[in-house]
């Protein structure tokens, strides 16, 4: 069913279906219903299954309160209906409605059986009929200029505008300079490894030092490590390529696994009471790997420090293309 909701989901509601590569699976009904633009079908979140609806309005121009709108929502007969329900806890409403300043999205999770056609539909309608009775639609109009017509699109797979043809050409126009002036960008991966080496042996001494003041060590430390190292490959290099990356994930368990090993090397120097010595520390290395990720904690120390650097990969990811627009219709849907 999965595969065809869309369609049957548009013909229900008297929207147009789109084949999206957004978070749907089956394509999506997309148009607008009474000025309030739509768009719902079956998607995934992570891997979650859900049936995932977006209406919007008119921006800041809900009358109440978002957690008002969320116990409306969640003390609708209509939604109780839709989802076969008695009543819905503040938790449960809480994880299913988002709001924003221009719409609210709904993320109603299945486990087995999909919802049928008939239902997502009463659950449009119904979040249709909460955004009627508390924010203003958006209308005929271009959101960006307000003085033209618009045309309903479908922007990357999930938020439905309504734009004005010269909007919506500098708006690609826009995104287009965005990826550009990126990829003009000078790369200097030398110098972005230089400026991680130099992190990553600072982030070392560091983590030993902390360890052996507190005789312990914390997870966050090694996502701090992992976000400095790739902050600072950032700043060498001026983008972070996949020479970047690749740097960013071998530096950041260098940092890490040379902060450990110092911190053990002077703790057995300690408890045996000799100084630190080449010998004393092909011994320790000899065992350290055994001792180190012998059990979870080493793993996990590691997986926190790639989770900063991978923050680093997402904060300064490359813009690969601009945004992708649909033509949905030129005149507001109504059922």
């Amino acid at each position: 069913m999965a595969n065809d909701l869309g369609a049957k989901l548009a013909a229900h509601l008297g929207l147009t279906a789109v084949a999206t590569t957004g978070p749907f699976r089956g394509g999506s009904a997309v148009g607008a219903i009474e000025g309030y633009p739509v768009v719902a079908g079956v998607g995934k979140k992570g891997s979650t299954n859900g049936v995932l609806v977006h209406v919007r309005w008119k921006k800041d121009s809900l009358t109440i309160t978002p957690e008002q709108l969320k116990e409306r929502f969640g003390t609708s007969p209509e939604v109780l209906a839709a989802m076969e329900k008695k009543s819905l806890s503040s938790g449960q409403v809480k994880s299913l409605l988002t709001v924003e300043p221009d719409g609210a999205s709904l993320f109603w999770t299945y486990s087995m059986r999909q919802p049928s056609v008939e239902r997502i539909g009463q659950m449009v309608r119904s979040l249709v009929a909460l955004a009627k009775t508390n924010a203003q639609p958006v209308g005929d109009y271009c959101e960006t200029c307000d003085t033209r017509e618009g045309d309903l699109y479908l922007v990357d797979g999930i938020d439905v505008r309504r734009l004005c043809t010269s909007d919506r050409q500098r708006a690609e126009a826009a995104d287009t300079a965005v990826v550009d002036a990126y990829r003009a960008l000078e790369s200097r991966p030398l110098v972005g490894l230089l400026f991680g080496t130099v992190a990553a042996i600072a982030a070392a001494l560091v983590w030993a030092g902390v360890a052996l003041v507190i005789h312990r060590v914390f997870a966050y430390v090694a996502l701090a490590i992992g976000l400095g190292i790739g902050f600072a490959i950032f700043r060498g290099a001026g983008k972070i390529d996949l020479f970047g990356r690749a740097a960013t994930v071998v530096l950041t368990i260098a940092a890490v696994i040379l902060g450990q090993f110092i911190f053990v090397l002077v703790t057995v120097a300690n408890a045996a009471g000799v100084p630190l010595s080449s010998e004393l520390a092909s011994r320790v290395a000899e065992r350290f790997v055994s001792i180190e990720f012998s059990g979870s904690s080493g793993y996990l120390v590691l997986a926190f420090a790639l989770i900063g650097a991978g923050a680093v990969f997402w904060m300064f990811r490359s813009p690969v293309r601009g945004r992708q627009f649909v033509l949905v219709s030129s005149s507001s849907s109504a059922s």
